[in-house]
């Protein structure tokens, strides 16, 4: 009641609630488009919602995707259990399952995956996909492509970590290419570590750029091979 201009299609159990003008739901079942979300479209699937006062978004499918409470000009694409939360406008998932943005993560995507977060207020943050990466509240305006169990943690303003496993950026700035168990600190401001296995940056303006377990400690230091430690400012190791 009290909504103009709006179409269900088809389905069972779905509902367009009142004030939201304009709105479509095509089908699917128990599908619904709450209070003050004009101007938006669920396309089909199950158990879908589009939030109150989520103006102008658009789910197209899935199964118990969400758009949350004020995140207007949001998109889910599809997929299994994906959120936008809270005021996180202008932001999009396409897809995968579980995968969620935070409150007041403004301009902010998802490509697909399981499991992958933004936490709350990473604005203009992009995470493309893979298994249970997370960017950290604090690591707004970052780059995290894929892989699993990847995390660019409060302070990785800025920064990109391409993929592999297990790695972590705490400094903002900062790049990680692959490989995995590799860490750049949170005082590493401005580094880059492009692969390999355990290896660790400290210094600001410092590189690794692969091998394992090199130290690149010092600032503007470089360390490379296996098991190399520049803890020096501006030292270079090379190690076999």
């Amino acid at each position: 009641a009290g909504s103009s201009y709006s179409v269900i299609g088809g389905g069972s159990g779905n509902t367009i609630q009142s004030l939201d003008d304009h709105s479509v739901i095509g089908g699917g079942i128990n599908n619904s488009i709450q209070d003050g979300a004009n101007l938006s479209v669920l396309g089909g699937g199950q158990h879908n919602i589009i939030g109150a006062s989520a103006y102008a978004s658009f789910i197209g499918g899935g199964i118990g995707n969400v758009i949350f409470g004020g995140a207007s000009y949001a998109v889910i694409g599809g997929g299994t259990g994906n959120g936008i939360q809270a005021n996180a406008y202008e932001s999009a998932i396409g897809g995968g399952n579980g995968n969620t943005i935070g409150p007041r993560s403004v301009g902010s995507f998802i490509g697909s995956g399981i499991d992958n977060n933004i936490q709350l207020n990473n604005i203009y943050s992009v995470l493309v996909g893979g298994n249970e990466n997370i960017i950290w509240t604090g690591a707004a305006f970052s780059f995290l492509g894929g892989g699993q169990f990847n995390n660019l943690q409060a302070g990785a303003i800025n920064s990109v970590l391409s993929g592999g496993t297990y790695n972590t950026i705490q400094a903002g700035n900062s790049f990680i290419g692959s490989g995995q168990r590799n860490t750049i600190s949170n005082n590493a401001t401005y580094s880059v570590l492009a692969g390999g296995y355990q290896n660790s940056v400290v210094g600001s303006y410092a590189t690794v750029p692969g091998g394992a377990s090199n130290n690149a400690g010092g600032q503007f230091s470089f360390a490379a091979g296996a098991n190399a430690n520049a803890t020096n400012n501006g030292a270079f190791v090379w190690s076999d």
